[in-house]
């Protein structure tokens, strides 16, 4: 990507990833009952405002990366839960039946 587009875009892609970070752990606070004047701060100071974070991201290092597909995983599964809880869902298919749910889909899209 550096020597494709620019010599700093790696470097603003994982100052994104940063700041997409905090929004996915503001949302994770916020999903578990956090009060969103609670949650504001503690993302801010904790990760965003960070003087470690903001130097590891600005120098190239992909460690931001990994926390969002970490916290994806965990809004996933959170508000999978929620969705399931909710009167009128049917409850999620679970082992030999979504093996074959999988299969039947990958046939019918040939």
């Amino acid at each position: 990507l550096n020597t494709l587009a620019h010599p700093c875009a790696g470097k603003l892609l994982f100052c994104a990833a940063d700041l997409l970070a905090g929004l996915a752990m503001h949302a994770v606070l916020l999903q578990s009952g956090v009060a969103p004047a609670q949650a504001c701060p503690a993302v801010g100071w904790g990760w965003l405002l960070n003087p470690l974070t903001v130097n590891i991201s600005t120098r190239g290092s992909s460690d931001s990366l990994p926390c969002c597909l970490v916290l994806g995983a965990i809004l996933g599964a959170t508000s999978g839960l929620k969705r399931l809880t909710e009167p009128g869902t049917e409850p999620p298919l679970v082992g030999r039946e979504a093996s074959l749910a999988v299969a039947k889909g990958l046939l019918r899209g040939r």
